[in-house]
C-alpha cells in the first residue's frame, strides 16, 4: 500500500509540474510569436539581427515544451509506460541539447561584443541620408537620441571609408563635419556638427551601451535557462520514478 501511495503522490506531481510546464510553453511560444512579429526593434536593427532569430529560439522551445508536457501529462493520468518512457528520453535529449547550447554560448562569450559591434558597422554603414523615412534610418536615430551617443566607437564612424553617410569622403581639417540630427541633444537642429558643443553634441560612441544591453538579454536567457536545466531534471526523475513503479506494479499483478 505503501508503495502504491508513493506512486500515485508521484503521478500527481508529475501531472501538476506538466500541466504548469504546458503554461510556460504557451507563454514562452507567445513571447516568441510577438518577437518575431514586432521584431524589428531599434536594437536588433542596428546590430543587424533583424532575422527574429531570439523570437524564432522562444518559438521553437515553447512549442518543444508544450508538445513534452502534453506526453507527460498522458502518461502520468493513464500511467503509460510508453509516454513516460518517451517523455523521460525526449527531456533528456532536450537538456543535453540545452547543456551543450549554453557551453557552446559560454565558450564564445567573449567574441559577443566583436559580434554586435561588427553589425552595428555595417548598418551604420549602410545608413542612407536621403532615405532617413526607413527603419534602418529611423533605429539608429532613436538608438543615439535615448542613449545619447553618436556613432559605433565614436562620431567619427560616420566618416568611415564604407560609409553612405559621407559618401567616404572626409572633411578637410577646420571644417565641420556634419552628423545625424540625433548626435545631438537637440534632434530639431538643421544642422548637427560636433561644433554644436551648446546644443548637446554627443561625443561617445553607442557600441559599451548597447552591448550592455544586448549582454543583460542573454545573461537574463542563461538564467532562465538553467532554470528550465534545473525544472527538466525534476521532470526526467519524476517519469522514470513512475515509469519503474508502474512496471514493477505490473509485474505483481502477473
Amino acid at each position: 500500500m505503501a508503495a502504491e501511495g508513493c506512486c500515485a503522490c508521484v503521478k500527481y506531481v508529475l501531472f501538476i509540474f506538466n500541466f504548469i510546464f504546458f503554461l510556460v510553453g504557451l507563454g514562452t511560444t507567445g513571447v516568441g510569436i510577438y518577437s518575431v512579429v514586432h521584431t524589428k526593434g531599434d536594437f536588433a536593427v542596428v546590430i543587424d539581427n533583424r532575422e527574429g532569430t531570439f523570437g524564432a529560439f522562444l518559438i521553437t522551445v515553447g512549442v518543444l515544451s508544450c508538445f513534452l508536457s502534453a506526453a507527460g501529462c498522458l502518461g502520468a493520468v493513464r500511467e503509460n509506460r510508453c509516454a513516460l518512457l518517451f517523455y523521460a528520453v525526449a527531456l533528456s535529449v532536450v537538456f543535453v541539447l540545452e547543456a551543450t547550447g549554453a557551453g557552446v554560448g559560454y565558450h564564445y562569450r567573449h567574441k559577443l561584443q566583436s559580434i554586435v559591434d561588427k553589425g552595428m558597422i555595417k548598418t551604420l554603414n549602410a545608413y542612407d541620408k536621403e532615405q532617413e523615412s526607413r527603419s534602418l534610418e529611423q533605429s539608429w536615430n532613436r538608438v543615439q537620441s535615448q542613449l545619447h551617443c553618436c556613432g559605433v566607437d565614436s562620431p567619427s564612424d560616420w566618416f568611415n571609408k564604407d560609409s553612405k553617410w559621407s559618401n567616404g569622403s572626409v572633411p578637410l581639417p577646420g571644417i565641420p563635419r556634419q552628423y545625424p540630427n540625433s548626435c545631438c541633444a537637440n534632434p530639431q537642429l538643421k544642422k548637427c556638427s560636433n561644433t554644436t558643443k551648446e546644443f548637446g553634441f554627443y561625443d561617445d560612441g553607442c557600441l559599451p551601451k548597447v552591448f550592455n544591453s544586448v549582454k543583460s538579454v542573454w545573461t537574463a536567457l542563461a538564467g532562465a535557462a538553467i532554470a528550465i536545466a534545473v525544472i527538466q531534471i525534476f521532470g526526467i526523475t519524476c517519469a522514470c520514478g513512475l515509469q519503474h513503479n508502474i512496471k514493477r506494479n505490473d509485474y505483481r499483478l502477473v
